[in-house]
């Protein structure tokens, strides 16, 4: 039988260490109860204590209806105070119509889901961010530095707005840049996982650039192609460098192969870096990089298309194509994988291999700390897709077709009602494009009309 009397902490403690032969309850009022069970232990130096556990009684109908009982809970790991608490809330939900009993279920499957930091992030890692972006594994590289030294293992709903800058924030400039990349990255990751139900602090959305030390990258628009007046007198010094150089410049086999697709092909770094002999069709002279590889991929499987982006082959770099696919019919384009920071740290040179950028400047810059990058003649890879839409547009050719080339998005009305892949324009507009490369050669080389493929071997 249930006693009843006015318990509280003190005489809770005397419970846990009283004499008792049997089991008993002692009630603490409306519904709420403690069972006081012996110890089954045996020790012969120290009575071991009791079992006090938390009952709370209660009917989903009149009195017509049978009375359950849950259990809320063992003393003392939860205190009087929280037991009271817990059967207000029960009594809460009884007057909303709801059994007690199922929404104590569905609180604890919510606890036991709680994500940690470092889940969380391995959550948008394999749900989202490796389906829809190329460069997962760099994110998450990137979290790994910042954010996972100190935030990896606590519950990611109780990491505040100042617990992530503090994680985030460095006085200096040197990673400035790295550090913005990573802020906006780590938004996208709490907006997926706040989307797919799991609880965090909003206020992280709120912080900016300024709260971390971080700073954006300037964007950088360099073209070997130079307009100096207004007269339209355009001089291509530079350009014929450029072509000298990937046709005929000493450098391994792979760089020369990957500079001369993406100089003639307009492509991205890594969609050549990617690419499979497989998708290059020899016979139609058709190359397709899939939609894993490209930055469209969204964009236009929301407008209905693949994704895929569809180039022609043009004749003057075919023999190239052809040998490349030949040699490796079931690997990679290029022979073999290299890794994007291996790639970009050897394009990140360009400007030196061609002979824009001394190596005393580049020293010079080194001592005084400052980036490279600011030089006015710095050239990586993803300036010749600059010097491919810039050149081109000079060369007054069709401007849809250098987009498509491109890889870029058509605005959202075109990209709705256009799926045309503009074939015939961009065959036409690498015929135009090759013949002026040709004519750089030959202007460079003088004593041979033969172009170079030295790196297809």
């Amino acid at each position: 039988m249930t006693k009843r009397t006015s318990l509280t902490d003190t005489k809770l403690k005397k419970l846990l260490r009283a004499d008792l032969s049997k089991p008993e309850s002692h009630s603490v009022g409306m519904g709420l109860s403690v069972r006081v069970t012996p110890s089954q232990r045996q020790s012969r130096s120290v009575r071991p204590n009791n079992n006090l556990l938390w009952l709370y009684r209660y009917r989903l109908g009149g009195r017509t209806t049978s009375p359950k009982a849950l259990t809320l809970g063992k003393y003392p790991e939860i205190s009087l105070s929280q037991a009271t608490a817990l059967r207000d809330e029960c009594r809460k939900w009884l007057v909303a119509g709801k059994d007690p009993k199922n929404e104590l279920a569905i609180q604890k499957q919510d606890t036991l889901k709680s994500l940690t930091v470092k889940q969380g992030l391995e959550l948008w890692l394999s749900d989202f961010n490796a389906r829809k972006r190329v460069n997962a594994e760099k994110h998450f590289a990137q979290f790994r530095k910042y954010v996972l030294p100190t935030l990896a293992d606590l519950p990611l709903e109780q990491i505040t707005k100042p617990m992530w800058i503090r994680c985030l924030h460095r006085s200096d400039d040197k990673w400035a840049v790295a550090r913005g990349y990573t802020l906006n990255n780590l938004k996208q990751a709490l907006r997926f996982l706040k989307k797919q139900g799991h609880k965090l602090d909003a206020d992280v959305f709120n912080i900016d650039f300024d709260d971390i030390g971080a700073s954006k990258q300037k964007k950088s628009s360099r073209a070997a192609v130079e307009v100096p007046d207004g007269e339209g007198n355009i001089e291509w010094d530079e350009l014929r460098d450029l072509v000298e150089f990937s046709f005929n410049g000493k450098m391994v086999p792979y760089y020369q192969n990957l500079l001369q697709i993406l100089l003639v092909m307009g492509a991205r770094t890594q969609e050549v870096r990617l690419s499979k002999s497989s998708e290059w069709d020899l016979k139609r002279r058709v190359w397709a990089c899939p939609a894993e590889h490209n930055k469209v991929k969204e964009k236009a499987q929301q407008a209905g298309g693949s994704g895929d982006i569809v180039r022609p082959i043009p004749q003057f770099i075919y023999p190239l194509i052809e040998s490349l696919v030949t040699n490796n019919p079931d690997g990679y384009l290029l022979g073999e994988l290299k890794q994007a920071p291996a790639v970009s740290a050897w394009g990140g040179k360009l400007s030196q291999r061609i002979g824009w950028i001394s190596d005393d400047e580049a020293n010079q810059y080194k001592r005084a700390k400052k980036p490279l990058k600011e030089h006015p003649k710095f050239f990586r890879f993803h300036h010749l897709r600059h010097t491919f839409s810039t050149a081109l547009n000079e060369l007054q050719t069709d401007n849809y077709a250098i987009e498509m080339m491109l890889g870029h998005a058509l605005p959202r009305i075109e990209g709705n009602y256009n799926n045309s892949s503009a074939m015939k324009r961009k065959a036409n507009l690498l015929r135009i494009w090759c013949s002026h490369i040709e004519k750089l050669l030959e202007r460079g080389e003088q004593a041979s009309n033969v172009v170079s493929f030295g790196g297809s071997k």
